[in-house]
C-alpha cells in the first residue's frame, strides 16, 4: 500500500504521462484515500476544462511556461507578486497576459493543470444533433457518427479502443455492437462504438488521453457514479459522461439517466483499460 498523498502527480496521472508502476500505485491509493480522491476529481475536471481554453493566434507561449511564470510571481506569503524587474518580450505580452489570466481563474477553483497542443475532437455538433427534440428514431442520432468519423472494421475499431480482449461480453447484457467508426487525429486514432439492444442505444467515444475532446460552451461538472469519479457534460436530454483510465479517455452518450446503468458501462471500459496491453 502506498501511503503518501499524491497531489504532485495528479495532473500527469490524469494525462496518462506516468510510468505503469507509478500509475498503478496512484490508482491503488485513490481507492483508499478520500482526500486524494476528492482532489483527483477537481484536477481531472480541470484538465478537461483546460483543453477547452483556446490559445491566441500566433502565441508561442506554452502552458508549462505560464506555470513557471506564475510560480515565479508568487511571493513567500502565497500572494501574487509579479517581479517588476522581469523583462517580458513584447512579442508575447498580449497572449501571455491572456494565458496567465485564464490559468489564474482555474487556480482559484483549487486545481492546477497543464495543457499540450493537440488536435481536438469536437463533439459539440454531434451533441447538438443528439439533443434535438425526440423523433421517430431518437437512437439514430446517438449512433450516427460525428463529422470526420468513418465506418471501420469491427476488430480494428475494438483494438484501437483498447477493448478487444473483452469484446466477447458487451458492456450491458442483451446489447450488441451495432456501429463502429474511426477518426484519424494526427498519428492517433479515436473510435466511436455504438451499442444497441433493439430499442435502447448508447455510444462510447474512446481516444488516447493526449487527444482532447471538445464540447463547445457546454458546462462540465464533477460527478460520482456508484463510487466512480467522472465528469459530466451538461446536456438536458442525454447523459454525457467523461471518464479516463490508463492511456485512454472516453465519452459515454446515452439517453438513460439511471446511475446504475451508467456506472455499469463506465466500469466495463475502465476494467478493459486497466488490463489493456497491446496485442
Amino acid at each position: 500500500m502506498w501511503h503518501r498523498h499524491i497531489r504532485k502527480n495528479l495532473v500527469a496521472f490524469c494525462e496518462g504521462e506516468l510510468e505503469v508502476k507509478l500509475s498503478n500505485q496512484i490508482e491503488e491509493h485513490l481507492r483508499v484515500c478520500r482526500r486524494c480522491r476528492k482532489e483527483y476529481g477537481q484536477v481531472s475536471r480541470g484538465v478537461f476544462l483546460a483543453r477547452h481554453l483556446s490559445r491566441p493566434a500566433g502565441s508561442t507561449l506554452s502552458w508549462s511556461e505560464v506555470e513557471r511564470a506564475m510560480a515565479d510571481g508568487l511571493d513567500r506569503t502565497g500572494h501574487e507578486a509579479f517581479d517588476s524587474t522581469r523583462r517580458v518580450s513584447s512579442s508575447w505580452v498580449g497572449p501571455g497576459v491572456f494565458a496567465v489570466a485564464c490559468l489564474t481563474l482555474v487556480l482559484i477553483g483549487s486545481f492546477q493543470y497543464r495543457s499540450r497542443h493537440h488536435s481536438s475532437i469536437n463533439l459539440d455538433p454531434y451533441l447538438s444533433r443528439v439533443e434535438t427534440p425526440a423523433s421517430a428514431h431518437p437512437g439514430e442520432a446517438i449512433l450516427a457518427a460525428p463529422p470526420g468519423f468513418q465506418a471501420a472494421d469491427e476488430q480494428a475499431a475494438l483494438r484501437a479502443a483498447g477493448v478487444e480482449r473483452v469484446a466477447a461480453e458487451p458492456p450491458l447484457a442483451g446489447y450488441n455492437l451495432v456501429r463502429q467508426y474511426v477518426l484519424r487525429v494526427d498519428s492517433d486514432e479515436a473510435v466511436q462504438l455504438g451499442y444497441g439492444n433493439g430499442s435502447e442505444v448508447f455510444s462510447v467515444f474512446v481516444a488516447p488521453r493526449k487527444v482532447p475532446f471538445a464540447f463547445g460552451k457546454r458546462e462540465i461538472e464533477s460527478v460520482e457514479l456508484n463510487g466512480i469519479q467522472c465528469n459530466e457534460v451538461t446536456c438536458p436530454r442525454t447523459s454525457t459522461v467523461l471518464f479516463s483510465a490508463k492511456r485512454f479517455h472516453c465519452v459515454l452518450v446515452t439517453r438513460s439517466k439511471d446511475k446504475q446503468t451508467l456506472a455499469a458501462i463506465v466500469r466495463y471500459f475502465l476494467s478493459a483499460h486497466e488490463a489493456w496491453r497491446p496485442l
